[in-house]
């Protein structure tokens, strides 16, 4: 799983450009995007907001591929519980540095 940055221009932008009117109408979103390594093929790609959290929807997003899943590889953004849980139910591995701020915490609580 990754991510990257895609700026959305609301309606009425262009107005902004040619005007030049101090009211901006940008929404930031993120093109997260999980890719199946040894084929080099999107399984699944899903644009989120500012406020939708990366990690928190990663069981959403598992449970849209319908294939075999090995390791689960991505950034600390990812390092949630519910993710875990949700890769433990697919009997997937995890490969994933610790969220920044980061707890150990009992497995199986």
């Amino acid at each position: 799983m990754d991510a990257t940055g895609l700026t959305v221009y609301g309606a009425g932008e262009w107005k902004v450009r040619s005007h030049d009117w101090s009211r901006r109408r940008i929404q930031a979103a993120k093109l997260q995007v999980g890719v199946d390594g040894a084929r080099g093929e999107m399984v699944v790609a899903v644009v989120t907001t500012k406020d939708d959290g990366a990690g928190q929807r990663l069981p959403e997003w598992l449970d849209q591929i319908d294939r075999n899943i090995a390791p689960v590889s991505g950034d600390g953004a990812y390092d949630l519980r519910d993710g875990y849980q949700a890769m433990e139910t697919r009997k997937a591995r995890a490969a994933l540095p610790p969220r920044c701020g980061a707890r150990i915490w009992p497995h199986g609580n």
